[in-house]
């Protein structure tokens, strides 16, 4: 079976000292942030703030499924201590303070 050869495409000198595009790129970048500086600043600032707000929000849920999860022990050990109605309240109050966590949708069941 005949393989096809196809000319391989000699660089000149020329070619050889022209930038890559890898430095095409780079230069095209640098160039476009010196340009638009305050657009990029701000968009730097506005991309810092949705982060720190991402992770703002990230840590109060998880202070509100720890402080969920800490009222439901709570909870479960009155509810196997035979107090039915002091269970009862404190399940309730779970599900009424923390309605948006597991173990708040959770209560609702005991």
């Amino acid at each position: 079976m005949a393989t096809s050869t196809t000319p391989h495409h000699r660089l000149t000198r020329k070619e050889l000292r022209e930038p890559d595009e890898f430095v095409s790129l780079v230069d095209t970048a640098g160039d476009y942030v010196v340009d638009h500086l305050p657009r990029v600043i701000v968009g730097a600032i506005g991309l810092l703030v949705l982060i720190l707000v991402g992770v703002g929000l990230r840590l109060y849920s998880n202070h509100q499924a720890q402080a969920a999860a800490e009222a439901f022990n709570r909870a479960g050990d009155v509810y196997n201590k035979k107090d039915y109605k002091a269970a009862a309240e404190l399940f309730a109050a779970l599900a009424g303070e923390y309605p948006g966590t597991s173990v708040g949708r959770l209560s609702l069941l005991y």
